[in-house]
């Protein structure tokens, strides 16, 4: 009779445990899509306002100087284009860790799921475009700072 209730109590744990790192990682996925995003639309939204700053202050300057700012726009689409690789791995890290969990073989003897033919396969390439999409977000916002750097000191040549 107390091993039963050990044994609900240690099912309620472990079930309260479950529930606490499922939430926890849906957060985390959640909390990682959005700062994707914002990378996405910060590099955009400064591509656009040196569109902006170009258009008004091409009637005061040279082509030359012009495209010495322009090239400063490189540096955000590449970073858009690295928050969109980045958005694109974590999809794929969500698609092959839901694989994983239907790769898993069910069974009535402990531990009561085992690996399939493909389920180390499926956790590879998880953890490979997981650690792809934390690369590429890095990679973007290291991208704006250095547009931001390079319109800096467009803009100072443009003042002398």
């Amino acid at each position: 009779m107390v091993e039963d209730l050990n044994r609900k109590a240690a099912e309620r744990a472990h079930e309260d445990l479950t529930e606490f790192t499922r939430q926890n990682f849906q957060a985390a996925f959640q909390s990682g899509q959005i700062a994707l995003r914002i990378l996405i639309l910060v590099n955009g939204g400064a591509a656009v306002a040196v569109l902006f700053f170009l258009s008004t202050v091409a009637a005061k300057v040279s082509v030359a100087q012009i495209s010495v700012v322009a090239s400063s726009l490189i540096w955000f689409v590449a970073g858009i284009t690295c928050g969109l690789m980045a958005l694109t791995c974590a999809y794929l890290t969500n698609l092959y860790d839901a694989n994983v969990g239907t790769s898993l073989n069910q069974t009535w003897e402990y531990p009561y799921n085992r690996p399939g033919r493909y389920t180390h396969h499926f956790v590879r390439v998880s953890r490979y475009a997981h650690i792809l999409a934390i690369l590429a977000g890095i990679a973007s916002l290291l991208l704006f700072v250095v547009g931001m750097l390079d319109v800096r000191s467009a803009i100072i040549l443009l003042g002398k």
